[in-house]
């Protein structure tokens, strides 16, 4: 093949040398194509970087020597609002972690240079501060499979920690509650149960299985006073809450009277998305209200006829 002269430098303002077409030479085409690979190649990384620096995690990338690599915003801030320091590549993360957490990381990251991938939770302790972390170390392995180093991330997750326990403490509550809790879906047609409490079980004689998916209305049969049941209709209809004393139906048959306080729960738009219904069985109350009645109404009837006796007598 000949060889290509190259030709002398070209002068500013002198036009680009053609082919004998008029087209680019292919030297010029070479040239465009790594400049268009080049500002890709910018443009990518200036993307991951952005992606990594928006996390919310604390992001690492460590070599298999622990030596940090890389890192985002978050783990910067973090470095720095703990240990008081700039966080700067070439550290060895086994500096950032504290020593009850070190055994339980050297493992972690051992498995990741085996290929492993790992997440796990721990309470680690930072400075003065008692942090929940979600974490997760991942290896990076090269075109050919071999691992250059490892992903290492750490996400605060005390907020949620806290939240998960305020309802398992909640949960607690409501199971030992004396009185039967019933929540239903506002959102479907016939208002299904999708919850029910030990005592409601206790109160009704169904199951929790028996009761999820159904409507409340089969506890009331056809003992139930119709008034009270438009009441309790009307209220829901119009997503307000009611006070009501209704006579239900136990699994077994028998009848028990339901003191039921019924309350909306709202979203944040204000949407009632589940109806919330307290059960006191008042059926012992109830039977004594009905013989303290019968007692004064006895006592009111002795007094009268007391008093037509009397009356009689003076007549005589």
């Amino acid at each position: 093949m000949p060889m290509t002269m190259k030709g002398p430098p070209r002068r500013p303002g002198q036009r680009r040398m053609r082919s004998a077409h008029g087209m680019p030479s292919g030297r010029d085409r070479d040239l465009r194509e790594q400049a268009r690979t080049a500002a890709a190649v910018r443009t990518s990384e200036a993307q991951l970087r952005a992606l990594f620096d928006s996390a919310q995690a604390a992001h690492y990338l460590i070599d298999r020597d622990y030596r940090i690599l890389a890192f985002n915003r978050v783990a910067a801030r973090t470095i720095r609002q703990f240990f008081h320091r700039e966080l700067a590549t070439g550290d060895s993360i086994l500096t950032y972690i504290s020593p009850d957490g070190l055994e339980a990381f050297i493992a972690h990251f051992q498995l990741a240079l085996r290929g492993e991938a790992s997440h796990y939770e721990r309470l680690v302790t930072l400075g003065s501060a008692t942090i929940w972390y979600e974490l997760t170390t991942q290896p990076v392995q090269d075109a050919d499979g071999s691992i250059l180093g490892v992903a290492f991330s750490g996400l605060d997750v005390t907020a949620r920690k806290h939240t998960e326990a305020s309802l398992r403490l909640r949960d607690r509550a409501i199971s030992a509650a004396s009185t039967g809790i019933v929540i239903v879906d506002a959102g479907q047609p016939d208002l299904p149960i999708i919850y029910v409490n030990p005592a409601c079980e206790r109160i009704t004689g169904y199951s929790a299985a028996e009761l999820l998916g159904r409507n409340c209305r089969m506890l009331g049969g056809s003992s139930a006073d119709p008034a009270i049941r438009a009441q309790i209709r009307e209220a829901l209809a119009v997503g307000r809450g009611c006070h009501v004393t209704v006579r239900n139906l136990r699994k077994d048959g028998s009848q028990f009277w339901n003191e039921l306080q019924i309350s909306p729960v709202t979203d944040d738009l204000g949407r009632v998305t589940h109806f919330i219904g307290v059960q006191t069985d008042v059926t012992e109350r109830i039977a004594l209200e009905a013989e303290l009645r019968q007692a004064q109404k006895m006592e009111a009837i002795g007094r009268l006829a007391g008093g037509i006796a009397h009356d009689f007598n003076n007549l005589l």
